[in-house]
């Protein structure tokens, strides 16, 4: 669990025991001082998160901080993220390359199959770059990348997607499957 998800789990948490402490009325004061012990202990949890969440990396450890050289399980730095879309802009132009050398079959009730076969590592690849789209958001997010940087590379993921998509239309039009 995040800590936004964290955050925001408490807070319900701290509004529903604020609305029961609410409804119960002056039932007994001792349970009434247990629901305002326990909405303090709850504001002082939330407190917390709020200033770990703020001082971001000079804070304390997060459950998603994790690796080393400043990288961390669903980001990563700069450099990291750098390589890794130049990697999938260079696997993605690759991919469309062998995608259109791909043999048609000459008989036609063989080429749905072929067109699958082919189309297939284009898919798996596009994945993979969604998933790196993510880690760009989650980094972005995590002040790990700075919003000029993440625009940037999101804009190359784009690009490299862009040509998958394409290499995927011409294999359909060359296979002569509408999909």
């Amino acid at each position: 669990m995040d800590m936004t998800t964290t955050t925001r789990t408490i807070a319900a948490s701290l509004a529903a025991l604020t609305t029961l402490a609410g409804l119960a009325g002056c039932s007994s004061t001792s349970s009434d001082e247990r629901v305002l012990d326990k909405l303090d202990g709850i504001e002082r949890r939330l407190d917390d998160l709020e200033s770990r969440q703020g001082a971001g990396s000079g804070g304390a450890a997060s459950p998603d901080d994790a690796g080393d050289n400043g990288a961390t399980t669903s980001g990563g730095t700069a450099a990291d993220l750098e390589r890794a879309v130049a990697d999938y802009e260079a696997k993605a132009k690759a991919a469309a390359a062998t995608a259109g050398q791909a043999a048609v079959p000459s008989t036609p009730a063989d080429r749905p199959k072929a067109y699958v076969e082919a189309k297939a590592p284009l898919e798996t690849l596009s994945h993979q770059i969604d998933e790196l789209d993510d880690r760009l958001e989650a980094a972005v997010m995590q002040g790990s990348i700075d919003r000029t940087t993440y625009f940037s590379l999101e804009q190359r993921l784009d690009q490299a997607d862009d040509t998958l998509d394409q290499a995927e239309d011409r294999l359909e039009a060359a296979m002569g499957v509408d999909d």
